[in-house]
């Protein structure tokens, strides 16, 4: 009874149609550190440039390898929080030079480094501009780690609540309504397969749904199940075992789920994911 009602609970979650996937142009990968979201990103990123996508990807907050991104072929979107409050400041006040002189007092530093949250909410606020200045853009976000992916999405929300009125609001509810529309905007929450792993992953998508973002796309990364080894040594099948116990308990069987690759070069493995991306949207 437990496995039914699990898997009935993240039944829509786990079940969502390739099709309508594609049509989305707003696409948020998240997950634990050593999931691998930064290589399914980059995969993902790489698919829709095969599919004749134009594509922009954005990496907030992260360390990126920016040599491998110019070996595999994927435009940048050069964003980060602190330029883009300064755009956001100086279109609202009109000038670049206050913007900057505001920027750099220290009264605004502390508040930049106690509300990270003006930040995200400049910086989703940027991203989707962009994309409705071009229609034919999808942007891919390689997001901070679960925890600050989460703040980043709650802050316009909250920031909503706080302003009833002024030169925010309408801002925050051009943010929001673009965030849960579910023809725009796709989070993909990235997990490896075991029980921890899987239980945030799962917090996670309900943290987000209760926002109103309805679009949560769950994969399960670096399962030695999947890998399809005919005859794994005992502390492999050891390892197995408990991978498909953690799918099943946590009713988690629907969830797409791409095997642990064993090439050790970074471009092989996003090579690699973008094949089983394009495999997993046939």
């Amino acid at each position: 009874m437990k496995d039914d009602t699990q898997s009935c609970l993240w039944q829509g979650f786990t079940h969502f149609k390739p099709l309508e996937l594609l049509d989305k142009r707003l696409f948020i990968f998240t997950g634990k550190g050593g999931t691998g979201k930064t290589s399914l990103s980059l995969a993902w990123a790489k698919y829709l440039i095969k599919k004749r996508r134009k594509v922009l990807l954005n990496d907030i907050g992260q360390n990126f390898d920016f040599e491998l991104r110019r070996t595999l072929n994927i435009p940048y979107l050069n964003l980060d929080l602190k330029t883009c409050m300064q755009d956001y400041m100086a279109h609202k006040l009109g000038s670049h030079i206050i913007s900057n002189w505001i920027m750099d007092t220290s009264f605004f530093k502390s508040l930049f480094k106690i509300l990270p949250s003006l930040g995200y909410i400049t910086y989703l606020g940027k991203i989707i501009k962009t994309l409705q200045e071009d229609k034919s853009l999808s942007v891919v976000i390689d997001a901070e780690s679960s925890g600050h992916a989460l703040t980043m999405l709650e802050s316009p929300f909250n920031f909503k609540d706080i302003f009833l009125s002024g030169l925010l609001v309408e801002d925050l509810h051009l943010i929001i309504n673009y965030l849960s529309n579910k023809n725009n905007t796709a989070i993909f929450t990235i997990c490896n397969p075991n029980i921890m792993s899987i239980t945030e992953t799962q917090e996670l998508m309900s943290q987000i749904s209760n926002l109103g973002i309805s679009e949560v796309c769950p994969i399960i990364n670096n399962s030695y199940y999947k890998t399809g080894i005919n005859t794994p040594p005992d502390f492999l099948k050891k390892k197995i075992n408990l991978e498909k116990k953690s799918v099943q308990d946590t009713g988690f069987q629907e969830v797409i789920s791409l095997p642990h690759l064993l090439e050790l070069e970074d471009v092989k493995i996003v090579n690699e994911l973008t094949h089983q991306l394009k495999e997993m949207m046939i």
